[in-house]
């Protein structure tokens, strides 16, 4: 439960972080300060969908539930009621442009994920939330 405490506690600063790098205005900036910014958002939304998927596997596994990737505990999230299918479309979403992120860098790719940030950092609060509002209990099992 201790690991499952600090990875729920390092999971809401990094989005908290990200929301707060997300609230810059852009258009106060210059183009150099402008591409230092997006490249801290797209940092920090890395850091946080990191952080979703191996604080959700550890509430999982407090729970009775073992999966090994990330898109497997996502999954688990939902069929498990933790989530709503919604949240689950766009926990999802964050997992696949993080991949995409991380493997290959295309600078169309990167602009277009860095304007879906805000929409990923709701993903990331309502998980949070989520996780918050139905702590694990290990002597339940899913």
């Amino acid at each position: 439960m201790e690991k499952f405490n600090a990875l729920q506690e390092a999971f809401e600063r990094a989005v908290i972080d990200l929301d707060k790098v997300l609230a810059a205005d852009l258009s106060a900036y210059n183009e150099l300060e402008t591409d230092w910014i997006k490249n801290a958002q797209i940092q920090k939304f890395e850091v946080c969908t990191e952080l979703m998927w191996k604080t959700a596997k550890v509430y999982l596994a407090i729970n009775g539930v073992e999966e090994l990737t990330p898109k497997r505990v996502v999954k688990a999230l939902l069929i498990n009621r933790v989530v709503s299918e919604e949240i689950y479309l766009d926990l999802m979403d964050c997992l696949n442009n993080r991949n995409i992120l991380s493997h290959v860098y295309k600078s169309d790719s990167f602009e277009l994920i860095q304007k879906q940030l805000p929409n990923h950092s709701i993903a990331l609060t309502r998980l949070v939330q989520a996780l918050k509002t139905n702590p694990p209990d290990a002597s339940l099992s899913f």
